[in-house]
């Protein structure tokens, strides 16, 4: 067995192999909508609100990108 052990967490969001479900982008959407309660509220610093407004943003076009490009099952097509 190799010492360097694989992590899902190290995935590059532009990787060829990444492949995401419905409720992977869901999660993308809570988390991004998360991110901008955070940085709404007026509690955080300005430099980092503005940091954690990009990441929400970048999280919530991963999320709209899988719906626009996922590939539906037969049936789930024909709706």
């Amino acid at each position: 067995m190799s010492k360097h052990r694989r992590s899902l967490d190290r995935c590059k969001t532009n990787c060829a192999n990444i492949a995401r479900t419905d409720e992977h982008a869901r999660q993308l959407r809570e988390a991004a909508e998360g991110l901008g309660q955070q940085t709404a509220s007026g509690l955080v610093p300005e430099p980092l609100a503005d940091r954690l407004q990009e990441r929400a943003q970048a999280l919530a076009e991963l999320a709209d990108r899988h719906d626009d490009d996922r590939i539906l099952a037969g049936t789930e097509a024909d709706s």
